[in-house]
């Protein structure tokens, strides 16, 4: 299944803050820029895409909504999400919201593992069918991969019937490569990219199907490669003030470090992934914001799609 964005589904794992949120938002920008009707999914329990499109104000449900133009957006809710299921099933959304209201079963429904992260994965194949491309703002790694590889271990165990049809399916979703890609978010910092390496063998291990790695707010080198000697004379010539010889220090300790990450980040290169690197954001204003965003996400788009 090709859309706009080659395969139908993204998902987007990483660290917690490395900006995975606001990468999905510039890919969805770059999905409508090119014609698509692209739908961002965030988990129930956080909520930050529309601070992050500059609509601080719309709350974001479970159904989808239209959040920036074409871009929709879709906050998952576990009693939505299983009267959703259960109304495909009994035929009845009445009955189906009877159901998940019921005192008793609520409480199984809660304590039974895996639950919520079956019918998450159900509502984003039910988005499948009516967006394209559906872009998934996934949890910090550790979650990220428990809820990635749920699937694959319940189908194995799981009865007949529409439960391991249920499960069955999602499992090959997730590993149907024509359909579905995984982009490792990461900074240049050590620590992040360390967990991207150690991420990246994990999901290779299990046959999921990833695509790129995205190295976001890396910000421009602090002197132009090959000033450094330029900016040393500078720092010790007469009459230069004390400011300025500390400025001109500083620039070069931030240089010195900004070198240091860029050989971190040739260590990404054993992993076999396609690798994107955006800039930071120059500008807080929103309206100019959501513009550099968009610029981000067809830098993104273009190794990724």
């Amino acid at each position: 299944m090709s859309g706009v964005l080659g395969p139908a589904l993204h998902l987007l794992t990483g660290k917690g803050g490395v900006g995975k949120t606001t990468l999905a938002l510039g890919l969805a920008l770059e999905a409508q820029a090119r014609g698509g009707k692209p739908v961002v999914v965030e988990l129930g329990h956080r909520s930050s895409l529309a601070s992050a499109a500059g609509r601080g104000g719309v709350a974001i449900g479970h159904d989808a909504r239209a959040l920036v133009g074409n871009v929709h957006a879709s906050n998952v809710s576990l009693e939505h999400a299983l009267t959703d299921y259960l109304a495909r099933r009994v035929r009845s959304r009445t009955v189906a919201r009877g159901i998940t209201r019921s005192g008793a079963l609520r409480t199984f429904f809660d304590a039974a593992p895996a639950v919520p992260e079956i019918l998450t994965l159900e509502h984003i194949e039910a988005l499948a069918r009516r967006f394209d491309p559906v872009i998934v703002d996934l949890d910090a790694t550790g979650h990220a991969l428990m809820f990635l590889e749920l699937p694959g271990l319940l189908a194995r165990i799981a009865p007949r019937g529409p439960v391991g049809e249920l499960v069955r399916s999602l499992g090959a979703l997730l590993t149907d490569r024509a359909r579905t890609r995984i982009h490792l978010v990461t900074l240049a910092a050590a620590l992040p990219i360390e967990e991207t390496l150690t991420l990246a063998a994990e999901l290779s291990s299990r046959a999921c199907p990833l695509g790129a790695i995205v190295v976001n707010r890396r910000a421009a080198r602090p002197i132009e490669p090959g000033d450094d000697a330029h900016a040393r004379a500078l720092e010790r010539a007469e009459g230069a003030s004390a400011r300025d010889r500390e400025a001109l220090r500083v620039a070069r300790e931030d240089a010195a470090r900004w070198d240091d990450e860029e050989r971190g980040l040739t260590r990404l290169d054993a992993t076999g992934l396609a690798r994107v690197v955006l800039a930071e954001l120059e500008s807080r204003d929103e309206h100019l914001a959501l513009a550099q965003i968009a610029a981000l996400g067809k830098t993104a788009a273009e190794a990724i799609a």
